[in-house]
């Protein structure tokens, strides 16, 4: 029996093979249907319903970019669980003939099994990206002169911090002119260009990247 995809509400641990995984709230994994309906029962999770399951398993318009040397390992691993996605270097915000994508700097440990999760996503958000911590704040960073710069974009510096070594992105005149700002700088130059392009997007729990 196939297992089935859920979203944790609560912290939760998942038992496969004897092996225990934890998951905080917000993240994705998989198990079987007995212990997804208890977690259902519970309160302590939620199913991706027949519509989401639906875009996440449909990726024909979507492609994998990437930032740093990809191990072959991690390619098969990619051609394995997402036949048919192509993994490229990153040279710029693609075209219009790739719908949804993921840009992924290979020194950030994304987990494998969110990749699909992430693009299934973008059909309802243009943007989603995990925040840095839950405790970083975008005054605890960056140089005196990079606070002051980004001050005076979004005014407020009590505001979360993303990490774009990780960004799923949707094809739109908002995500290019996110990009386009940004360019591939740090935290906070890429925390000025989300303010300013005011895309539609999703804050990721930090766990996504493997000791986030």
């Amino acid at each position: 029996m196939s297992d089935i995809w859920i979203q944790a509400i609560n912290i939760v641990h998942l038992e496969k093979n004897g092996i225990t995984r934890t998951l905080l709230p917000g993240d994705w994994g998989q198990t079987g249907k007995h212990q997804a309906k208890e977690l259902l029962a519970k309160g302590a999770a939620r199913i991706l319903s027949p519509g989401v399951l639906r875009d996440v398993q449909e990726l024909t318009d979507c492609a994998i970019y990437v930032r740093g040397t990809v191990l072959d390992s991690t390619r098969e691993r990619i051609a394995t669980q997402h036949p048919g996605v192509p993994v490229l270097p990153w040279s710029g915000y693609p075209t219009t003939e790739v719908g949804r994508f993921l840009l992924w700097d290979m020194s950030a440990p994304l987990r494998h099994e969110l990749i699909v999760i992430g693009l299934g996503l973008l059909k309802g958000w243009q943007l989603a990206c995990p925040l840095l911590s839950y405790d970083t704040l975008a005054g605890n960073i960056g140089s005196e002169q990079d606070r002051t710069e980004t001050k005076e974009v979004i005014h407020d510096l009590r505001v979360p911090v993303y990490n774009p070594k990780v960004i799923f992105a949707r094809q739109g005149e908002e995500t290019r002119k996110l990009f386009s700002l940004w360019g591939s700088g740090d935290e906070l130059s890429f925390l000025r260009a989300f303010y300013q392009a005011r895309a539609v997007s999703l804050a990721l729990p930090p766990s996504w990247i493997i000791g986030g």
